[in-house]
């Protein structure tokens, strides 16, 4: 199919068009992206934080292991979206990205796998030329391939157009490291690392980086004093996040909301910090 567009400029008469691809016609998931427009604001890693993780996953990918799949895991609030961002976001600026997709609960078209397959197939073919004639000819020969099930649009958008790259020649893409897992995978087919096991030090420096640079834009926003808040207001609230970003994420937007009272509202969460006893991050969450 071809689309033409038509438009005029200074009186002239301009025409374009170009041939639709049938990949256009899959449903796809905009927000699904690393870099959708509604991410355009979510946070990254800040230099210096994360370090030691984010080298142990970029040498995965350059790595030659047989573990096709890098699996990171954690409790909720410890960072495992932002670190995935960081990841997704330097491997785009290499030229390493083919795709990514980001779930998200209540998120519309991102909160459920409804259009998770077609959409990584489209990215997949838009990010490897070589790739788009096949996912074109899965398209068009299964005209209801979008109403079969997710292991279905699975194995034939995804899996048969790699293998068909394989049975090509392309046995060693460098754009495509992670294709070898979708049909031969070893005894230890992932490699895993769970976010908790961190050191608790190496945790808490990085949170107080985070802390620390979100009070000097707020410092510097409402004109305070240039020690404010102090090392030990700083000690005080590396310590209450227990090592969960999303506390500290929570606490610094309480205290940047209340714009001239910032620094009463710090106080307020110091104060509760001092009598909190053993209570936990978590629960902590409901007091911001």
């Amino acid at each position: 199919m071809t689309i033409l567009y038509h438009y005029t400029i200074n009186g002239l008469l301009i025409e374009s068009g170009y041939a639709a691809s049938p990949v256009d016609r899959l449903p796809y998931a905009v927000e699904a992206p690393f870099n959708s427009y509604l991410k355009q604001h979510k946070p990254i890693c800040l230099p210096d934080t994360r370090v030691d993780l984010l080298r142990k996953i970029n040498s995965w990918v350059d790595g030659q292991s047989g573990q096709c799949i890098f699996w990171l895991s954690g409790l909720a609030g410890t960072g495992k979206s932002t670190i995935a961002r960081t990841f997704a976001g330097t491997q785009s600026q290499r030229g390493g990205l083919v795709a990514s997709s980001f779930f998200s609960r209540g998120g519309g078209d991102v909160d459920h796998a409804g259009k998770f397959v077609t959409s990584l197939a489209c990215q997949l073919a838009n990010s490897i030329p070589t790739l788009h004639q096949h996912v074109c000819d899965a398209i068009t020969g299964y005209s209801d391939l979008t109403d079969r099930s997710l292991r279905e649009q699975w194995h034939q958008l995804v899996l048969c157009p790699l293998s068909k790259l394989e049975s090509t020649g392309y046995q060693a893409l460098p754009e495509i490291p992670i294709r070898h897992g979708f049909y031969q995978m070893p005894d230890e087919e992932y490699q895993s690392f769970m976010l908790h096991n961190i050191s608790p030090s190496t945790v808490d420096h990085d949170i107080a980086i985070f802390v620390e640079d979100n009070l000097k834009l707020i410092r510097q926003e409402r004109s305070l004093d240039a020690g404010w808040p102090g090392e030990e207001a700083l000690r005080y609230l590396v310590q209450a996040a227990s090592g969960l970003f999303i506390w500290a994420t929570t606490a610094c937007r309480f205290i940047r909301e209340g714009k001239r009272h910032a620094a009463r509202r710090l106080d307020t969460i110091l104060k509760s910090c001092g009598s909190a006893g053993t209570v936990t991050a978590p629960e902590k969450l409901g007091w911001v």
